[in-house]
């Protein structure tokens, strides 16, 4: 690491809250690993990601299981009584995302979210604007040595991973997106997608 991109941790560090989980104090040797996994933050802010997303499992108040069970009982409810939101829920297939680090103390790190879906039985529509509604989370967990950023919308939860082991040269990163439906009927079911990106090297915005 070098003295510009040390400087950099250091200035934002400043401006950007990081809870510790357990909460104390960090050794040298945490430091550094903390360190670590906010440099492979500060690598994709301020720059463009698509994130891929893989629909890997639905849950429910009582019970989780793989899609295959308990998502038959719920594909048969949004597929008669809701067809375009089964469509609509299940079939996310890409995100985009640009973070935005803090530039003062007066301000927090912000983010645009887009989530993008299959056009065959929607093609009047192929994408949502998520909404913020908590500020964005930073906990790093010692013993795991990972820092987990938390994005929240109103029923969906993104949760990108940063372990501090990380190889600089790997492109490939990983996350979990989270999302329920505001259904009443089955508004205690939660779909889990496995999340991958790359970083992107072309300068549109989003």
């Amino acid at each position: 690491m070098n003295d510009d991109e040390n400087n950099s941790i250091t200035i934002s560090k400043e401006y950007l809250p990081v809870s510790i989980e357990p909460d104390i104090h960090l050794s040298n040797n945490e430091q550094i690993h903390l360190d670590k996994c906010l440099s492979h933050l500060y690598g994709i802010c301020h720059i463009p990601l698509v994130l891929n997303c893989t629909l890997v499992s639905i849950s429910s108040m009582s019970n989780t299981t793989n899609v295959n069970r308990e998502s038959i009982r719920i594909n048969h409810y949004l597929r008669v009584r809701q067809p375009r939101k089964f469509y609509w829920m299940r079939n996310i297939k890409e995100m985009y995302l640009n973070l935005r680090l803090p530039t003062n103390k007066t301000k927090q790190i912000t983010a645009n979210l887009i989530e993008f879906h299959s056009c065959k039985r929607l093609p009047y529509s192929a994408r949502t604007i998520i909404q913020q509604i908590k500020p964005i989370v930073l906990v790093y967990h010692v013993e795991e040595h990972l820092l987990k950023l938390n994005i929240r919308g109103e029923n969906c939860l993104l949760q990108l991973i940063f372990p501090s082991d990380q190889n600089s040269t790997e492109q490939l990163q990983k996350g979990i997106y989270y999302k329920w439906s505001d259904e009443g009927h089955i508004r205690s079911t939660t779909l889990q997608f496995d999340i991958d990106y790359q970083i992107e090297k072309d300068d549109f915005l989003i």
